[in-house]
This record gives C-alpha cells, structure tokens and sequence, in this order.
C-alpha cells in the first residue's frame, strides 16, 4: 500500500472502504496537517482536535478527491482551513446565542479565535494569491520546502535536479511572495 500514489489510495478508501489505504494516506499527511494548523491556532490542543476533523472530513469525502485539481496535500490544507473557518463560526454563533440568553460567555476564546483567523486570511489569501505567480518549478519547490518541510536534498531527489537549482529555485520564489506580500501591505 506505501507505494500507492495518493489519488489511488484515496480510491480504495472510498470506493472499496479501505481503511489500511487511509491509513496509508493518513500517516503520510498528518504531519503537514497537524503542523500547518498548529501554526494557525498557536494551540496544540486546537490544532490536534481540527486535525482529527479534517481526517475525518477527508474520508468522508475522499471520493471527491481528483488530482487534476492539485495534489492532496493542498487538498488537505485546504479541508483543513475550511473546518478551522467553521469551528470558529460555530463558536461564534454560539456565544451570540449564550449573550442572548444571558448566559456566561467565553469572551478570551473567541478573541483567540479572531486573531486566529484574522492570521490565516492574511497569511492564506497572500499564499494562495503569491504562489499563483510563481512558475510551476518555483512553486513546487517552495511547497516541498516550506509547506512539506522536505530540505534540498529531499527535494532535489524528487524533482531530479541538482541541490543547487533546488536552493535557487524556493530563494528566488520566497523573495517573489516576500515582494508580493509587501505590496499587499502596504
């Protein structure tokens, strides 16, 4: 099963109800999931709950899954992003709905999540938006670098090119969406 591409065993999971198969793509992503939303929240505690969602959410919806649309990483981190928007909007609602009643509210957790998501939209739509700019090349290396955490050599096995072009290629991405998102800025 480790030798599965993704797209496949997200096809046994869904057609076949392949729980080895998820088990397979859940182990060789719940790292970058967990991470990226540790990042997000700054709560382990959080950012391990939103990940047992996503996983879930992914399994549920696993054949909807299509790699022309992009790889499943960035079909994850995109689950991901969307449980996190929606926990907070129910939390939200419900502490309108503790106001109304005039019952205690939780006023510390949801300013943590406002800043939270506050962090993940600029950091995500500038992400999103700056990475559409890059070339192919540029952009698969900076998300092998930054996002897969895959250092040069890594990186430069996957992509059949040498160290160097590797280095050169997420140094010269990272200063477009540096560029990108100080013009945003400001």
């Amino acid at each position: 099963m480790e030798r599965l591409g993704d797209a496949d065993l997200l096809l046994l999971a869904s057609e076949r109800g392949s729980g080895d198969a998820f088990e397979v793509f859940y182990l060789r992503h719940a790292g970058v999931v967990a991470s990226y939303l540790l990042r997000k929240t700054g709560s382990r505690h959080t950012a391990e709950d939103l990940a047992a969602e996503t996983f879930a959410v992914a399994l549920d919806r696993a054949w909807s899954f299509d790699p022309a649309r992009g790889d499943a990483r960035a079909w994850l981190l995109g689950i991901a992003r969307i449980t996190m928007l929606s926990t907070f909007n129910k939390g939200r609602v419900e502490q309108a709905a503790r106001q109304k009643l005039g019952m205690a509210t939780r006023d510390e957790a949801a300013e943590d999540w406002e800043e939270i998501l506050e962090r993940l939209d600029a950091s995500v739509s500038a992400l999103v938006d700056g990475l559409e700019e890059l070339s192919r090349e540029e952009r698969q290396a900076v998300v092998a670098r930054v996002i897969d955490e895959l250092d040069y050599a890594e990186i430069a096995e996957l992509q059949k090119i040498s160290e160097a072009a590797v280095r050169q290629r997420v140094s010269r991405g990272l200063r477009k969406l540096s560029t990108l998102a100080r013009r945003e800025r400001g």
